[in-house]
This record gives structure tokens, sequence and C-alpha cells, in this order.
């Protein structure tokens, strides 16, 4: 017995004729455009609405700079400074010493407290002397987690920068 031929283009369900017609195929194509299009509208709203992935300001003309930035880690390694860092609850310490390891009296030193993750919340301080070479200041902190503490010590024309990264527990800094 041969069995029956059936029309591919046959729909067997509904009270229309079961044919395929060329306005079920427009919206078709219509609509699965528009779940794209929708999935796409919610994706970019998201990522413009969130953190824009930029850790520095200006990043094209740094980049420009970068040979400046490259004689400035010079000129620092060659004055022969160097700063050791503190950090204890919320006080904020800095030694500095020449290349001799005579304490470096007599410079402006500011601290910078930067969170990698979060923009608003970083802090900066200047950091006042308090016995041969050392600076001391006081910083609360906001967030619980990773920071990054910058140093800057400048006297005259001498600079020097450092930096480390730092886990605060509590509102607080802790090794």
């Amino acid at each position: 017995m041969a069995m029956p031929k059936s029309d591919p283009l046959k729909i067997p369900k509904g009270d229309h004729d079961g044919v395929l017609r060329g306005s079920h195929v427009l919206a078709m194509l219509l609509g699965a455009f528009a779940v794209v299009l929708a999935v796409n509208v919610i994706f970019i709203t998201c990522a413009l609405s969130t953190w824009s992935g930029l850790s520095v300001e200006q990043p094209y003309d740094r980049g420009i700079r970068y040979n400046q930035v490259l004689k400035i880690d010079r000129a620092e390694l060659a004055l022969g400074w160097s700063v050791h860092g503190s950090y204890n609850g919320q006080r904020i310490g800095a030694t500095i010493t020449d290349h001799t390891g005579a304490p470096v009296d007599g410079a402006t030193v500011t601290a910078r407290l930067e969170r990698p993750t979060n923009e608003g919340v970083d802090q900066e301080l200047t950091l006042t002397p308090i016995s041969d070479g050392h600076y001391e200041g006081f910083a609360a902190v906001p967030l619980a987690g990773q920071w990054d503490l910058r140093i800057a010590a400048n006297r005259g024309s001498d600079h020097v920068h450092w930096r480390t990264r730092v886990l605060v527990t509590g509102g607080g800094l802790a090794p």
C-alpha cells in the first residue's frame, strides 16, 4: 500500500486552511527581530548605566604623555628616596629616607586612598610631619575591601611616589 504524500507547507491546526502564507512568515520574521531588538535595548541600557570601565581620566591623553611618565620615573629612581608606607586602623603613615638612609624632612606628603571598584569614595589627605622623616594622617574609610594607598612626597623640585594595596576590614585599615 502506498503512503499518502504530505505537504510540508500544510499546518494541521487552527480553523484556517492550513497553508503557511507570506503574512505568517512576515509576522514570524518581525517577531524574531523584535525579540532581538528588545534584548539589545536591555543590554545597552544596563551597560550604559553601570561603571564605564575607565580607571583613569582621559586615557588617550595619558597614553600620549607616557614618555613623560617614564622620564619622571627615571628622575625618581635617580633621586634615590625610598618611601615606606604603613597603615594601622585609620592612621596612615609614611617614612621617607634619601639615598644615604637619612630621613627626608620638610617635604609635603600627601596620601590618597583609592577604591579600585567604586568611583566617588576616594580620599586624599595631607600627612603632617611627626618626627625625622615620618609623616602621618588620619582617614575614615567608608567601605571594607581592597584599597590602593598612594603616597606622594615633594620637596622643592624633588618628588617621589609610592603605592601599595591594602585590605580594609570594618571601616579601618588592617594589615
